[in-house]
Formats: structure tokens, C-alpha cells, sequence
């Protein structure tokens, strides 16, 4: 039901099942561990139908192939619509407020490649 999304740094779609694409694609090849977070929310209602949602979410992903960890911190606005009687999704929105990617050096110790601004797609500059 999602009408509109824009996740900062993630591929842009149009569509529940053009998300999961990508989300297999990205989240569930082999050696991916990704850990999502999501809390902190925060409903309130411009009027009886128009809730907005403020969310945080605190992403973790282990790529054994590339040996990177990467680290966000993000926060979602949402707007929702009730039809039939059910709550669904009108709008997400998403922006990355913090970042870290480390490298695994020799699969001991891992070192910190890149923090603080997220750039490019998904994580950083070397993803």
C-alpha cells in the first residue's frame, strides 16, 4: 500500500514486491547477516485519519565476503492512511544519521575504514 518512499542511500522502488527484490538481493546472499532495529516510535495525529509515525532504527550488517561490518543509525517519517478499516503505509521516508564501516583485516581485527556521513548507496563510499 505504500504510495510513496524514499530510503536515503538505498535503490529506489515503487512497490512492495520491487522491495523485496532488492532486499534479497542485498540482505540474503550468502554470508550476509544483517540486524534491523527499528524503536522509539513516536504516533501522532494531525487529525482521527492522518497519524504520522517518527521511528529510529539501528542497522548492523556482516558481509563475510567483502569482510566489512557496517554499522547505521536511521530515522523513518511515515504518514499513514486507514481504508476498510486497516492501517497501511501511505508514505516512508528514511535518512541515515549515522555511520560506520570497518574492515576485517585478516579475518582478526577489524579497522575503521569510514564514519560519521553515510555517502552513496547503502553504507558508504566502498560498498
Amino acid at each position: 500500500m505504500v504510495q510513496s518512499s524514499i530510503f536515503e542511500g538505498f535503490p529506489r522502488f515503487d512497490n512492495g514486491d520491487a522491495f523485496v527484490d532488492i532486499f534479497r538481493e542485498m540482505g540474503c546472499p550468502p554470508g550476509i547477516f544483517d540486524i534491523h532495529h527499528g524503536g522509539n516510535g513516536v504516533i501522532g495525529f494531525e487529525s482521527s485519519d492522518l497519524p504520522t509515525g517518527q521511528w529510529s532504527l539501528f542497522f548492523h550488517s556482516i558481509n563475510l565476503g567483502a569482510w566489512l561490518l557496517t554499522q547505521l543509525g536511521v530515522e523513518y517519517g511515515d504518514v499513514y492512511v486507514r481504508q476498510n478499516g486497516r492501517w497501511w503505509i501511505a508514505e516512508t521516508r528514511s535518512r541515515r544519521k549515522s555511520f560506520l564501516l570497518q574492515t576485517v583485516v585478516e579475518g582478526e581485527m577489524s579497522v575503521v575504514a569510514a564514519m560519521g556521513e553515510a555517502t552513496g548507496l547503502y553504507g558508504g563510499p566502498l560498498q
